[in-house]
């Protein structure tokens, strides 16, 4: 059995940014460790993104059926295939809107691209969480990839990506704009939103957790996120001498994306954009009890368990949770880097110097 530590960072204490080495070699890791071992940290400026809220999971996986909102997203479905087409495109970026998004172990959702798109934005707006079991794909151009469900997403034991950029997930409930917002539930003026995104918009009642016990990999030098009001990953998040970015956001926070290359930043969200009261998330427990496709965790209702540890987590907004893989090294031993931000993190440190 794997013995847990705790550790509590001084007030005003910041680490955000690691390459793997200063991550195993940190204040936060228990010194000389023998085995990958555990720490629990109350973090002041060092969390991941993460938080599901509630409503009832469907007992099967789900399908995947575009709103009747005006974005104009087509789902053609050959067998367990399907092809994502149409949408809004405004210069150079493609947003689709869906009643429902998720996909079984043996299905396959594409989004079509073409050589001018350069950012995908696909927003889930139901009210349930996406239970994504299969791969998600992008057929066309080199576009990032950015899947907006405040319900909560999970990522099972068998989901995958194979997409040409950036991929980020987030439980957000909407994204700045340089000139406009995108909203996950109301009305957006498409026209408006040109560039890249500014930031995100939590809510504390309507922004959901993220999951991942799948084998999630970006291409070489990419970003690969997951923000939430809780985040736990089980699984493997792998960016070949890339960025792996991980936050929990505790409460109505917004989070501001920098320039290429910089951290996110946490801040009080003092415009409260994207309307509350929409849904009332699944909290990180209830979503685990819904969710079969997860591995290495399980929760009571209030407390959460990792496998083969001895280590008990109370499950607040702001948690972030390290038990599976994070690789950013590339293939020639170039290292990437590693971002974590949230109120509370509990992380596996191993021996390995590229990996977390």
């Amino acid at each position: 059995m794997v013995r847990s530590h705790f550790h509590r960072l001084e007030p005003g204490a910041v680490m955000a940014r690691w390459s793997p080495t200063e991550l195993c070699s940190s204040r936060l890791a228990p010194t000389a460790p023998p085995q990958p071992q555990w720490w629990l940290s109350s973090l002041t400026a060092c969390t991941v993104l993460s938080g599901l809220g509630g409503m009832v999971l469907p007992a099967h996986g789900q399908s995947i059926i575009p709103a009747t909102d005006g974005t104009g997203t087509a789902v053609l479905q050959t067998g367990d295939h399907y092809q994502i087409e149409g949408g809004t495109a405004v210069s150079g970026n493609l947003f689709h809107s869906f009643q429902q998004f998720g996909l079984t172990a043996a299905e396959v959702a594409t989004f079509l691209a073409d050589p001018t798109t350069q950012n995908i934005f696909a927003r889930v707006i139901g009210g349930d969480p996406s239970q994504i079991n299969g791969l998600l794909t992008v057929l066309g151009g080199s576009p990032n990839f950015y899947l907006m469900n405040p319900a909560g997403i999970v990522f099972g034991a068998d989901a995958r990506l194979d997409v040409p950029g950036n991929f980020f997930a987030t439980t957000a409930t909407a994204m700045e704009f340089a000139h406009g917002t995108l909203f996950a539930y109301e009305n957006n003026q498409y026209s408006d939103l040109v560039g890249n995104p500014l930031g995100f918009h939590f809510s504390s009642t309507d922004s959901g957790a993220v999951i991942n016990s799948g084998n999630l990999a970006v291409k070489p030098g990419q970003q690969l996120g997951l923000t939430g009001r809780t985040v736990l990953n089980t699984g493997t998040l792998t960016a070949p001498g890339g960025t792996v970015q991980v936050m929990g956001v505790p409460d109505s926070h917004y989070v501001r994306i920098s320039q290429p290359g910089m951290l996110l930043s946490l801040e009080v969200d003092t415009q409260n954009l994207g309307a509350s009261g929409q849904i009332t998330a699944l909290d990180l427990p209830a979503l685990l009890t819904g969710s079969p496709n997860v591995t290495g965790a399980k929760s009571d209702g209030t407390n959460l368990y990792l496998e083969n540890t001895d280590l008990t987590i109370p499950t607040t907004a702001g948690l972030v949770v390290l038990a599976g893989e994070i690789d950013v090294r590339d293939a020639i031993g170039n290292q990437g880097r590693i971002e974590v931000d949230g109120d509370r993190l509990a992380a596996t440190v191993g021996r390995d110097d590229h990996r977390l």
